[in-house]
């Protein structure tokens, strides 16, 4: 707008100028107000632009802030079991020490092939898969007093 109003004053100049000088001096002034005019929509435009790539950096942090957003609550809640207070489970090597007592095995015959803290239902638990000599075992051992819930033995081929 104040560009706007600088360029009518400018006109009005030069029309005022136009009544007291000659022709040369006319085509100058307006030569020089073309000028201005141009200086300042040039001005305006880098202006414009520089506005733009700074709003489209603020909604590229704001985006990116939204999918760190959604991939916490996506971490949280799929590994809700993994991110609770442990101190009154057992742990992850007692779990393994009690499977292995139930399957009767030297522990350093063992190979863990899974251990992992999970919520079922209501309980937490560990998953405990394993093999030793020729056979596979699959334990769920409560977390919060080391019974074992589910037992499974399978024969390797």
């Amino acid at each position: 707008m104040k560009k706007f109003t600088l360029l009518l004053i400018s006109l009005a100049a030069v029309v005022s100028l136009t009544a007291c000088m000659g022709t040369n001096d006319v085509k100058n002034a307006g030569e020089d107000v073309k000028n201005n005019v141009e200086q300042g929509m040039e001005a305006t435009k880098d202006k414009a632009k520089d506005v733009v790539q700074n709003e489209k950096k603020m909604l590229d942090g704001m985006k990116n802030d939204a999918m760190d957003a959604v991939e916490n609550v996506k971490y949280f809640t799929s590994n809700a079991a993994t991110n609770v207070d442990r101190t009154s489970f057992i742990t992850e090597e007692m779990a393994k020490q009690i499977a292995v007592k139930k399957a009767g095995v030297n522990a350093n015959d063992v190979h863990f092939t899974k251990a992992e803290f999970e919520k079922e239902d209501s309980n937490y638990v560990y998953e405990i898969d394993f093999t030793a000599g020729k056979k596979e075992y699959e334990a769920e051992v409560s977390a919060s007093d080391g019974s074992i819930l589910s037992w499974d033995v399978d024969e390797l081929n």
